[in-house]
């Protein structure tokens, strides 16, 4: 069985038309339920995100409204 493709941050942030610490936020929060932090050789992460986790996902970029 092959294995899923697995998209960066950045690059699902270019398929979603997303900002990158958007897609980083929806990562940490549980969004992408099978987004893996990878920590490099530096001792930094990275995000990657199965090519599923994006197809029912609904960005809405802006602030959200006040409520008065």
């Amino acid at each position: 069985m092959a294995e899923e493709s697995k998209l960066t941050a950045k690059q699902a942030a270019e398929r979603l038309n997303a900002s990158h610490s958007a897609i980083t936020r929806l990562c940490r929060n549980g969004t992408f339920p099978n987004a893996e932090k990878v920590k490099t050789p530096h001792d930094t992460f990275y995000w990657l995100i199965p090519e599923s986790d994006l197809k029912n996902v609904k960005i809405k970029m802006g602030r959200p409204k006040k409520e008065l």
